[in-house]
């Protein structure tokens, strides 16, 4: 038996507006579990896609001086990222 990947499907699947909520689901996910070690006033962390070459990339990073406190001293993104 021989099985034939349909490259252009995949692209449009990877492409799709439901794999840009999935993936922004995700990374909102990551942020707020990482904004719980923000101690003091702050934005926040930030998430975001973006649509890189033939797929959506999402990113969750800092914003301000009390999130990369929070990362460098506590790891928050880290340990945000394994749940």
């Amino acid at each position: 038996m021989r099985i034939e990947f349909d490259s252009k499907g995949f692209e449009a699947i990877l492409k799709s507006p439901e794999t840009q909520q999935m993936l922004k689901d995700h990374a909102d996910a990551i942020k707020g579990r990482a904004d719980a070690f923000i101690e003091g006033e702050s934005k926040g962390f930030n998430s975001r896609t973006t649509l890189k070459g033939s797929r959506w990339i999402a990113r969750v990073g800092t914003s301000d001086k009390a999130t990369v406190i929070a990362e460098s001293e506590q790891k928050a993104l880290t340990k945000a990222v394994h749940g």
